[in-house]
């Protein structure tokens, strides 16, 4: 079986955003790569993925898979409060001088 067939088995949509050329060359380098997060959607599946290929040593070839998805919606989610809460004080600025935090750490209006 090629690596080309083992890599798409063991990772969907392998051949899509270019693992296999990185395994090769970090194989025939030794110089550990990484592939900024991209996503990859089939039938099965719609997910962001990061990676990176290490060689440990001789003839070992490591791939560090990591399924972002869950951090990048989080963040997204966040950005978009973070702008609501700057709206809210543009339109509301004396709000922010009216607000305190109690001993516990909750912000108080």
């Amino acid at each position: 079986m090629s690596l080309l067939q083992r890599s798409s088995r063991a990772i969907p949509g392998a051949a899509d955003f270019g693992i296999i050329d990185l395994i090769r060359e970090v194989n025939i380098t030794g110089v550990p790569r990484h592939i900024s997060p991209n996503r990859h959607s089939d039938s099965r599946t719609d997910i962001l993925r990061d990676m990176a290929v290490y060689r440990p040593n001789e003839g070992v070839i490591a791939v560090v898979y990591d399924d972002v998805s869950d951090s990048v919606k989080v963040c997204t989610k966040l950005e978009k409060a973070n702008e609501s809460l700057a709206d809210w004080f543009l339109i509301f600025p004396e709000s922010l001088s009216d607000a305190k935090t109690t001993e516990s750490g909750p912000w108080k209006l």
